[in-house]
């Protein structure tokens, strides 16, 4: 219902060309963003090259949890980007903190989780804007400069 083409009896391959070194863009965590890629591509629509996401999509349009989000912050800052668009599962954040206990002249350290919000984490410690999505539409808000008539 996004797009209006037909790509039953079509496979699609993507090429990705930078100016620089990048690292693999593969797997199921780029998924939702190939999927906005090709959305882009189909409905010649230019994206906002501030913008970037990872999390996986499903055939609903869900975009789902993928792991490693704090380097993927940290690599789309580096790049240059300004919003990172991140999956709402993957809002909270395991942080551990250390407790040292002295008993009978032995050191036990303990470590305890401790769940933290990943949206101002992300913010405070990497320095990127980060919103949370939940469908390929979320994602097509932000990424299309915000000029679709409903805000997520």
């Amino acid at each position: 219902d996004i797009t209006d083409a037909n790509l039953m009896a079509t496979d699609t391959i993507f090429s990705i060309t930078a100016v620089g070194e990048v690292p693999a863009v593969d797997g199921p965590s780029a998924g939702a963003l190939m999927t906005l890629i090709m959305i882009s591509a189909l409905n010649h629509e230019q994206l906002n090259d501030s913008v970037t996401m990872t999390g996986t999509i499903d055939q609903y349009g869900n975009v789902g949890a993928v792991g490693g989000i704090v380097e993927k912050a940290q690599a789309a800052k580096d790049s240059g980007k300004e919003l990172f668009l991140l999956p709402r599962e993957n809002r909270r954040l395991v942080q551990y903190s250390y407790v040292e206990k002295n008993i009978g002249g032995f050191s036990i350290i303990e470590r305890r989780p401790v769940i933290i919000d990943a949206k101002p984490y992300i913010e405070e410690n990497i320095g990127i804007r980060v919103e949370y999505v939940d469908s390929i539409e979320d994602v097509m808000y932000y990424a299309f400069d915000g000029s679709k008539s409903n805000s997520p």
